[in-house]
């Protein structure tokens, strides 16, 4: 419930689309472009999860509640295509995760 609070601070909805049916998502922005999101992980394949976006997204904070976090870091980077990887840890588990939109 922490972590879904914190998207409070974001009022303005952004599409998001996942291709794992175990993979929910809510994303939303505030007035300078800080955008958060609510990731639910199930039992999704692999530890890791990959964020595709139209535009470049810097990653500002990556937090995790599962088995053995509460609100806690995650393991973050960017690939060769500039997609942010998240190293997700125990499953199931709740990522909350803010970053900054760059224009290109």
């Amino acid at each position: 419930m922490k972590a879904f609070g914190k998207m409070l601070d974001y009022p303005d909805r952004v599409q998001v689309l996942s291709n794992d049916r175990d993979l929910y998502a809510l994303a939303c922005k505030d007035s300078s472009g800080e955008i958060a999101l609510l990731i639910s992980v199930f039992h999704v394949r692999g530890n890791v999860i990959t964020l595709k976006s139209d535009r470049m997204l810097i990653w500002k904070e990556v937090l995790s509640v599962d088995i053995g976090r509460n609100l806690e870091p995650l393991d973050v980077s960017h690939d060769e295509d500039k997609n942010i990887r998240i190293n997700i840890g125990t499953k199931p588990s709740v990522i909350f995760a803010r970053f900054q939109s760059v224009e290109a």
